[in-house]
Parts: C-alpha cells; sequence; structure tokens
C-alpha cells in the first residue's frame, strides 16, 4: 500500500508538472499582467475547493523540511512567497498548497486605487523574469481584510505589506499606515510597512531621518495600544533552547536576558515576569515533573532584579493563551454551539497529559489547573479493556496519561503487537524513537499496526477529552494543545477523535454543542505567561 501511495503521488506530481509546462505555452501568449491575472483566478480556485487543495498540497509537500524561528513566528520552512503577487489577498490558500512556508499579501492600501499606467509589466524571456512598474495597484484594505477571514491552513504564516495612498502627502502619510494597522493586526501574523518601492511617486523620501523617525514612533506606538486592545502581547524576542544544554533554570535565564541586553543595546529591566513549568505550584515554587529543577519565584526575581515573579503550571498558561489566539492559530473539529462567558477546557497530550479548566469570573476567567491527566482511565470498549488489563498488570492504577501520551502511544502499539510471531523492522524503530516512530508509519507509511495503534490512541483522546469537557459544559469551547495534536491533525480531524468525544450515552446531545478545536500554533503557552506577566 506504501508503495501505491507514493506511486500514485509520483503520478500527480509529474500530471501537474505537465499541466504547468502546458499553461505556460498558453499564458506566454498573453500580456504579462493579463497572464498574471489568469494565473491568479486559477490559484484562487484551488484555493476554494479544499479536495483540490488537498491533493495539490500533498504533491508539494516539502520533505524534511526544517522550520525557522525570527522575529517571534516559527515558519515551517524557509521560502516564503513575497509581496506583489497576491496583493488583494485572493490566492493566498491556493498559494499555501504550494509549499511556501509563509505568504505575504499586498502592498495593501487603505482604498482602492489604479496602480501606475498600462503596460507596467515586461516579460524578459531570455533572462527568465519580469520587470514590475504596477506600483500599488489594489481593491483597498476593506476588500484584502474579507479575503483574510476564515479558516488558514496549519502552520502557515501569513503577513501583509502596507503601503500609504498615492494621493496622501508625505506629511499625513503615517495616518494611513495607523489605519492599515488597526484593519490587519488582527487577521495577519506579522506587518510589513512599506516605504521602498521606486514606483510609488515620493514614497522612498519616508526613508528621511525627520519622516522615518515619526514613522516608527507612530506604528510603535499603535501596536502597542493594539495589544492592550487584542489581548494579544507583541514580543521583541523568542528564543527556543534545549534544557539539557542548562544546569538549572536560572542558568537558562541567564542566557536568554544576555541575548536579550544584546539585541536591545541597554540593560534590561523587568517589571514582571510569568513562567509556566509543567509541574504543581507550590508556595510560588515548581518542581518540575519531567526535569530535576525547581523555580523558585523569589529567587528568580532577586537574582535578576525583577519586581515581580509568578510562577505558574504550564496548562494554566496554556488556559489563559487562549484569549490571545489569532484566526490561524485553531482548527476546528467540531462547530457546537458556542456561548460567551462560558467555561472553557483545555487539554494537550505530549511528555504527558495536561488539562486545565477556564471558569468564568465576571469579565475574566479563573484558571484551574490541576493534575487531570493522573485521573483513572475509563475503557469505552472492549479492546480499549484489554488494553486496561494489559498495562494493568504491569503498572497497577492505570491513568488517563498512562495511554494518551507520547508513551502512551508507545503502550498501545505494544499491546497490539503482543502474540505477533517476531519482532518486525516497524517494531524496532518503535521501541528507539517511540511515538514519533509510529505517528511517521502511520500518516507516511500507512503501516496497519501504526495506524491501529494511532487510531486507538486518538479514541482514548477523544474520550477523555469529552468527559472533561462534560465535567464543566465546556460551551466556551474545548481547545486540544500540544505538539502531538499538531503532528496527527489530519488523522484527528477524519472522525475517529470526535466520534470518541461525543460518545456519552444520555448527555451525547450535550457534548454535541461543544465547540472543539486544535491549537496549531506552538507559542499557546508563551502567549499565555506574557498575558499573566503583563496583568501583574
Amino acid at each position: 500500500m506504501a508503495a501505491g501511495g507514493a506511486g500514485r503521488g509520483a503520478s500527480l506530481v509529474e500530471a501537474i508538472r505537465m499541466l504547468y509546462l502546458l499553461s505556460r505555452k498558453l499564458l506566454f501568449r498573453l500580456d504579462p499582467e493579463a497572464a498574471h491575472g489568469v494565473a491568479m483566478r486559477v490559484i484562487a480556485g484551488v484555493g476554494a475547493l479544499p479536495p483540490l487543495r488537498a491533493a495539490v498540497a500533498a504533491a508539494y509537500a516539502v520533505p524534511d523540511a526544517e522550520p525557522v524561528e525570527a522575529f517571534g513566528l516559527r515558519f515551517p520552512n524557509r521560502v516564503g512567497l513575497a509581496a506583489g503577487y497576491d496583493k488583494d489577498g485572493e490566492g493566498w490558500r491556493g498559494l499555501a498548497a504550494l509549499g511556501f512556508g509563509h505568504i505575504e499579501v499586498g502592498t495593501v492600501t487603505p482604498e482602492p486605487q489604479p496602480g501606475n499606467p498600462r503596460p507596467r509589466v515586461f516579460r524578459l524571456e531570455s533572462q527568465r523574469s519580469l520587470i514590475n512598474r504596477m506600483g500599488f495597484p489594489g481593491r483597498g484594505a476593506a476588500y484584502v481584510a474579507k479575503q483574510l477571514r476564515g479558516p488558514r491552513p496549519a502552520g502557515l504564516v501569513l503577513g501583509v505589506n502596507i503601503g500609504k495612498q498615492k494621493s496622501t502627502p508625505l506629511d499625513e502619510a503615517v495616518h494611513d499606515y495607523q489605519e492599515l494597522i488597526d484593519v490587519f493586526a488582527p487577521l495577519a501574523d506579522y506587518l510589513a510597512v512599506n516605504i521602498s518601492s521606486p514606483n510609488t511617486p515620493g514614497l522612498r523620501r519616508l526613508q528621511e531621518p525627520g519622516f522615518l523617525a515619526g514613522l516608527l514612533g507612530a506604528v510603535a506606538s499603535r501596536r502597542g495600544e493594539l495589544a492592550d486592545r487584542l489581548g494579544r502581547p507583541v514580543p521583541v524576542l523568542e528564543r527556543r533552547y534545549a534544557v539539557a544544554s542548562f544546569a538549572d533554570f536560572s542558568a537558562m535565564l541567564a542566557r536568554f536576558v544576555d541575548e536579550c541586553q544584546a539585541q536591545r543595546g541597554r540593560d534590561l529591566r523587568l517589571a514582571s515576569a510569568c513562567f509556566g513549568a509543567a509541574g504543581p505550584v507550590s508556595g510560588n515554587c515548581i518542581r518540575m515533573t519531567n526535569l530535576p529543577w525547581r523555580l523558585d519565584a523569589a529567587v528568580i526575581a532577586a537574582q535578576f532584579g525583577i519586581g515581580r515573579v509568578r510562577l505558574v503550571n504550564d496548562f494554566e498558561a496554556a488556559a489563559v493563551g487562549v484569549e490571545a489566539l489569532g484566526p490561524g492559530d485553531i482548527t476546528t473539529l467540531q462547530r457546537g454551539e458556542p456561548l460567551p462567558q462560558a467555561a472553557r477546557v483545555v487539554i494537550g497530550a505530549g511528555t504527558g497529559l495536561g488539562v486545565a479548566y477556564a471558569l468564568p469570573q465576571g469579565k475574566r476567567y479563573r484558571i484551574i489547573a490541576g493534575e487531570g491527566g493522573h485521573a483513572g482511565f475509563a475503557p469505552a470498549d472492549d479492546e480499549q479493556m484489554r488494553l486496561w488489563q494489559a498495562l494493568h498488570a504491569q503498572l497497577g492504577r492505570v491513568s488517563v496519561e498512562h495511554v494518551v501520551s507520547g508513551a502512551g502511544l508507545a503502550r498501545i502499539y505494544e499491546f497490539l503487537c503482543a502474540g505477533l510471531p517476531q519482532a518486525t523492522a516497524s517494531r524496532e524503530s518503535v521501541r528507539s524513537e517511540g511515538a514519533a516512530a509510529i505517528s511517521r508509519l502511520a500518516l507516511e507509511q500507512n503501516d496497519p499496526l501504526a495506524c491501529r495503534a494511532l487510531d486507538l490512541f486518538i479514541a482514548c483522546y477523544g474520550a477523555a477529552a469529552g468527559d472533561h469537557a462534560l465535567a464543566v459544559s465546556a460551551r466556551g469551547g474545548v481547545y486540544v494543545a500540544g505538539g502531538m495534536a499538531r503532528k496527527i491533525l489530519g488523522r484527528l480531524a477524519a472522525g475517529g477523535f470526535m466520534a470518541a468525544f461525543n460518545a456519552k450515552g444520555a448527555h451525547t446531545h450535550l457534548n454535541g454543542r461543544m465547540p472543539v478545536h486544535v491549537v496549531t500554533t506552538e507559542r499557546l503557552g508563551l502567549l499565555g505567561a506574557a498575558l499573566i506577566a503583563a496583568r501583574g
């Protein structure tokens, strides 16, 4: 089956390649700007049809892509599409299927404008290039904003390039940029302020010190105002470190502080800080569950000169981080019938299983982050009962985390392997790599045993999430977080998770009203910790 799947994938890639070669010949018979318009309409059509978009995405998947972290964002690969191609945000979903790690829409101006007179695009066939002198033609901010609303492909980084109206005097340009920031900050991962186009008369004068200082000051001020209004903190610097490289948390924090000071060019004075860590909080101290580290808020505050330090469980931070999620940070599995200011659940499988409840309290939420992952595992059918019996023989009491976690997926696989005549190469790779190997075997090679293990894991995961949701009537939403959910998103969306989530006997109809989302950003806990620190 794996070979057949690979063959079909190769055939699809070849078919798309032949279609490209044919369409290229036809497009080159058109004026270059007309050809661009035809191509954009086709790409927009691909984006509007999920089955076709999925087929193209499979053909253009980037194998072994290495994510890149920059400017507080995680790019799934190093190749993106710059502004200028999709000026009005009409084709970005289709373009994402071609494998780009990020797409920058625009340049967008506040109001529609025609750009420069035609002809303004020139084809240089011998050099396989174009000269673009279009200026900033476009349908305006309101139209583009409408195109950007709605679901976003998981992991895609979406930017918007903004520019002043051609008719706006330079001394009033700042107002155009502020208006565009207001429109697009809630919709985009980043904004690019365009003051360098050579095709807009006088635009480059905004690079002169007198204009530039005022523009940057106004942009920075508006960014801060929006962060407060949207409840989404704006990062200055983000870093990811391997904990194995540090003796303790203080050593890791010292590295971050040093790097932040080097970037900002001055000493770092922190009024408040919040750190989320896996483990129970006691007396503003945390002894981490899976690391031999102990965090003490008073010691950290004294060592680094921080005014206020708060330590929280990592899933408390995640539950607060839900408030800061953007439109592209979730994939919805069940729309449900959401209610405002209703209870929420955040649950996430990884090294362990984290659970937190967010309960309405006035205009905000009270977060309860206990040790829900250590509740008892409740088998839902005969196969799960046999799994429980096998684990009980090994472990004694069986918790949900023994099943719904990375180690749990490996246990499920070993349970299914029991009774097989001999160890296979796949089984050996699972023993050395654990859950990552099972996911790879299931999702990339369609290995039957790995698929069974992953589907059983997903059923147990969905049932546990549904139990926690039922406990608090989570009409405010259930948010499935953690690295495992992101990696198996396609399988989660196939139906097994939601079937188990909703299978609650007489209360099935209650769970069916609860919205269920998979969090696709890795920054959920970080966003929550930043909000907690900002609130003091």
